[in-house]
């Protein structure tokens, strides 16, 4: 069994959760936890990366962070149909934020 790793962006958390939804996710009533049988989710949301500057934080300097634009999801899963009906949201990080183990 092939394993297809998704990295998900959308606009928002709530276009995300439609967007899962509508591909065969369910999405518990109480906890609000989204899942699907033979699939893995991995919810991120807001990405930080370094803008280039820093600040000094107690005496040290650090990297001003700034978020990138989007909602972001990571899905493992085998099945190619699930895969297909979340191309649009699909991206290809050269260096994701968070991968499966």
């Amino acid at each position: 069994m092939e394993l297809i790793d998704l990295y998900l962006k959308a606009g928002s958390k709530s276009a995300m959760t439609t967007a899962l939804k509508a591909a065969g996710f369910t999405q518990d009533s109480e906890s609000g936890t989204l899942y699907r049988q033979g699939s893995d989710i991995s919810v991120i949301g807001t990405i930080y990366q370094p803008t280039g500057e820093t600040t000094i934080v107690d005496g040290e300097s650090v990297p001003v962070m700034a978020a990138v634009p989007g909602y972001h999801v990571n899905v493992r899963t085998s099945s190619p149909e699930l895969a297909a009906a979340l191309d649009a949201l699909r991206t290809y990080p050269e260096t994701p934020v968070r991968v499966w183990a």
